[in-house]
């Protein structure tokens, strides 16, 4: 099922800090969404936003989880749904 939605989820410290929604196409643009000291975190453990932006354009934009990151007192997830 192709999703509708472009999902991001921060929380710190156990509290939502930010929950966004953006239209699905947004997904094809995730390295630019990406702030940058995060995107370094994600290449650290070998996750490529670009890569993830592409790979989800080419499935056709499957409802589903494209990465977490869990850094301790931050976490950042992003899916389509």
């Amino acid at each position: 099922m192709s999703a509708t939605s472009l999902r991001l989820r921060v929380t710190a410290e156990g509290t939502v800090r930010a929950d966004l929604t953006f239209p699905v196409g947004a997904a094809a643009r995730l390295d630019d969404l990406v702030p940058p000291d995060v995107a370094a975190q994600l290449t650290a453990r070998g996750i490529d936003a670009k890569s993830v932006a592409d790979r989800v354009v080419a499935a056709g934009f499957p409802a589903g989880d494209l990465f977490a990151l869990d850094t301790g007192p931050k976490q950042v997830r992003v899916w389509l749904e």
